[in-house]
């Protein structure tokens, strides 16, 4: 089947907007293979009319996620993302147990204690079997209380097999003692080699059934919600719309865990991003301090940082000249406007973000950073030649600009330009040895080019940084404008680590 050019730059550019997923010239064979599935899968005979189905129909996101599914590689297995479950289980649960157990106390009669935790997007079962595990674990006699384990997902295959609770080896490969032995049968299969069986008694525990997250009704009540990598095949504001009903479903206090590359960074300011060692969870916020006051409800424009009238043109009503020059902000202005414009980039609003660029002026080098963000955005746009001609500008007023290397290297290496990437993140490096995103950059570039051991180390670089607290300005700047907070990043840095050492 011959996929016309233009359809293949527009699947491209569908699937990079949606999740981040980004295929390069040689990675298109699997793109098209993917594809080719699904049309069969649906009936279609022409790859147009799958891309009309995929973008505009009403199951547009269910094909979405199953499209995706044959695109990336399923990293499904117990206790993925140990740190998050060392949250749980030493900081989250420990807060509810006792609060649980002095609630059951204060009410008069017998009453048990009750737990409710929903896995949402729960694939084949290993994420709310490894969660009832850590409960029996660290509950004292969870015989005595009420705990459900709702798990759902929208394909009714992995349900299926979830139901089944038999796994093998990929699946089992962080289960240690006492857990492997406590919790699971093994079972030697003629030609299939080992698996294991989950015990009764945690299959009892978890509640399977079919659930899309975009269409129907959430559960009530809930203490805690985990939803690990699922938002990603999401558009943005499904992604808004989800996390306000996790935010209605929860239980006050209630808890949120999101996957390693998923940031609610400028998208509400209804959840508190909380840490315990390596792992990242959110918490309902309840107005306490700590809320972002940097978030993104359903109507964009309501908490939008007011700028200073002078930074903006004359009203319609007075004349305006052919050609204005915009004010010089103050130092709290110019942080405040540029925390907007960067809002506004990571929401992909870029038009909004250009207008409020080109109406800003700051001076001397402050000014660099306002054409790094109109080369981002120009760069994000695909618009490499005039992103280039903004840093030409900002390292004009700044030689040693080392967020405009970082940029020319990121779209050099886009462009297929290894070496000359390589030059220019090594030059940003150089003007600035703790950028925190150029030693990220580097890192997946020598992932991406087989390089493991290389690559881990600089994955292992770059949370040295991060371990050294990013302060204000150009480095967090840059960060933001990424789509990343400093924890994210440590998060993606760990995963990205933990999958180098299991492939290597």
């Amino acid at each position: 089947m011959v996929f016309p050019e233009d359809l293949k730059g527009q699947l491209k550019s569908y699937i990079a907007d949606r999740c981040g997923l980004y295929f390069r010239d040689h990675d298109l064979r699997n793109l098209e293979a993917g594809v080719t599935q699904r049309m069969k899968t649906c009936g279609f005979d022409s790859p147009h009319a799958y891309y009309i189905h995929l973008t505009t129909s009403e199951e547009k996101e269910g094909e979405f996620r199953e499209l995706l599914n044959l695109l990336t590689i399923n990293h499904t297995y117990f206790f993925r993302n140990e740190p998050q479950f060392m949250a749980f289980k030493e900081k989250t649960l420990e807060v509810l147990i006792e609060r649980k157990m002095q609630e059951a106390l204060t009410v008069s009669g017998v009453v048990r204690p009750s737990l409710r935790i929903w896995s949402a997007g729960c694939s084949t079962g290993e994420e709310p079997y490894a969660i009832a595990m850590i409960l029996c674990e660290t509950i004292p006699h969870p015989e005595d209380w009420d705990i459900e384990i709702l798990a759902t997902d929208a394909s009714s295959d992995v349900l299926d097999k979830a139901r089944q609770g038999i796994y093998g080896g990929n699946s089992m490969r962080l289960v240690e003692e006492p857990y492997r032995s406590k919790y699971f049968t093994k079972e030697i299969l003629p030609g299939k080699g080992p698996k294991w069986k989950i015990a009764d008694e945690i299959k009892g525990m978890v509640r399977f059934g079919f659930l899309n997250l975009v269409a129907e009704p959430y559960p009530a009540d809930l203490d805690v919600i985990f939803c690990r990598n699922v938002t990603i095949y999401f558009e943005l504001k499904t992604t808004i719309g989800i996390m306000d009903r996790f935010f209605g479903s929860l239980a006050d206090p209630g808890y949120l865990f999101l996957g390693y590359s998923e940031s609610l960074q400028f998208l509400t300011n209804k959840f508190r991003m909380e840490s315990w060692k390596d792992g990242i969870y959110y918490q309902k916020a309840t107005g306490k301090p700590g809320e972002s006051s940097l978030a993104f409800s359903q109507e964009p424009g309501s908490q939008e940082i007011e700028v200073p009238d002078r930074a903006w043109p004359p009203p319609a009503s007075e004349p305006t000249p052919e050609k204005t020059t915009p004010a010089a902000l103050s130092s709290e202005e110019f942080e405040a406007t540029r925390q907007q414009i960067l809002r506004f980039i990571y929401l992909k609003e870029y038009a909004r973000a250009m207008d409020l660029i080109e109406k800003v002026s700051a001076e001397g080098d402050r000014m660099a950073d306002i054409h790094y963000l109109a080369a981002d955005i120009d760069a994000n746009c695909n618009r490499h030649e005039k992103a280039k001609a903004r840093l030409r500008k900002a390292l004009a007023i700044d030689p040693l600009f080392a967020p405009a290397y970082y940029l020319l290297g990121c779209m050099e290496l886009e462009e297929g330009r290894t070496p000359s990437s390589k030059e220019h993140l090594g030059r940003a490096l150089y003007i600035d040895k703790d950028f925190v995103m150029a030693r990220f950059y580097m890192a997946q570039m020598l992932r991406s080019e087989g390089r493991s051991r290389e690559a881990i180390r600089e994955y292992r670089n770059t949370l040295a940084v991060l371990s050294k607290g990013i302060p204000e300005g150009r480095n967090r700047m840059i960060l933001q404008s990424s789509g990343f907070s400093p924890e994210t990043l440590k998060s993606v840095c760990c995963d990205n680590l933990e999958r180098l050492k299991m492939e290597s």
